[in-house]
């Protein structure tokens, strides 16, 4: 986070890897990889995403296409074959796991076309919730952490309740 002037590391990290905060405008290391809009300020959730992938498994940003947080996910399973795609049900296993990268919307509860992405960090699969680090989504625009769901009943089958509405999610089973 440190490497662009304002930058600062949050309190929210998982596997030595950080969410950041800060004033830096224009794009980072990864925004400018992936091509993203030049945001008002560099932290997106994006960018944590794709450099949380980078550090962890050395996955490369799949070029030449713009990425959104709803289209993160396809993006590099189009790229990573190999890497399984998760989505939400009524089983235990169809909760995301820690180190997974999630992606949510677009709309229901990220509230833009863009939907949302971010690194779970942790999971209760007996309840269905979990929770994921992120920058910078509609109510929180720095680093935070969130409490999201999985409807264990299977009245929701692919989505995840985010911010007390239920949106579209899958994650790379990392």
């Amino acid at each position: 986070c440190s490497l662009y002037p304002g930058g600062t590391a949050s309190q929210y990290s998982f596997e030595s890897v950080y969410a950041c905060n800060g004033t830096t405008t224009g794009s980072t290391e990864f925004d400018h990889l992936l091509r993203t809009v030049p945001p008002t300020y560099a932290w997106q959730c994006v960018e944590l995403s794709a450099r949380f992938l980078w550090a962890k498994y050395r996955l490369s940003v799949p070029f030449g296409t713009y990425q959104s947080g709803a289209a993160l996910v396809a993006a590099y399973h189009q790229k990573y074959k190999n890497i399984p795609v998760g989505p939400p049900g009524p089983s235990s296993s169809d909760v995301p796991v820690p180190g997974d990268v999630i992606s949510l919307g677009p709309y229901g509860g990220t509230g833009q076309a863009d939907g949302h992405t971010g690194v779970v960090i942790r999971n209760d699969v007996s309840t269905g919730t979990f929770t994921m680090m992120s920058e910078n989504d509609l109510a929180n625009h720095g680093s935070y952490e969130d409490s999201l769901s999985v409807d264990l009943t299977g009245a929701h089958n692919g989505m995840v309740q985010f911010d007390g509405v239920w949106t579209t999610a899958s994650w790379l089973e990392t």
